[in-house]
């Protein structure tokens, strides 16, 4: 199916939907779209983006920084020496994969900046 081909079907199809009335109880008919948290991507990362929310996945680097910010947590409530020692390697091994996936991608991040700290 040609891209123009589908794109009419696709607006028969919403129009039809929207004389049955379809969108009649949608939440949040009448007010404005919430803004798009992702607007600040460029085009074809915002669609890989939304490809990995819908597949429940995040992209390598949100789970590095979330797993980062879990173990300096982790670190900061431990007594148990040993148990540090782990952490604080397990650390050091995330903070460097990403700071070498930032570099490969050509963009910057501050791996101690404020979406790595503690909630």
């Amino acid at each position: 199916m040609r891209s123009r081909d589908f794109h009419v079907l696709v607006e028969a199809r919403i129009r039809e939907a929207e004389a049955r009335g379809a969108f009649e109880d949608l939440p949040g008919k009448g007010k404005p779209m919430p803004a798009d948290d992702l607007a600040g991507l460029p085009e074809e990362d915002r669609m890989a983006a939304r490809i990995q929310r819908i597949a429940g996945s995040a992209p390598e680097e949100v789970e590095l920084l979330r797993d980062i910010a879990a173990l300096r947590e982790r670190l900061a409530a431990s007594k148990d020496e040993k148990e540090r020692a782990k952490l604080t390697e397990a650390l050091g091994a995330k903070t460097t994969r990403l700071a070498i996936l930032f570099e490969a991608s050509g963009r910057n991040v501050l791996v101690h900046s404020k979406l790595t700290e503690p909630r």
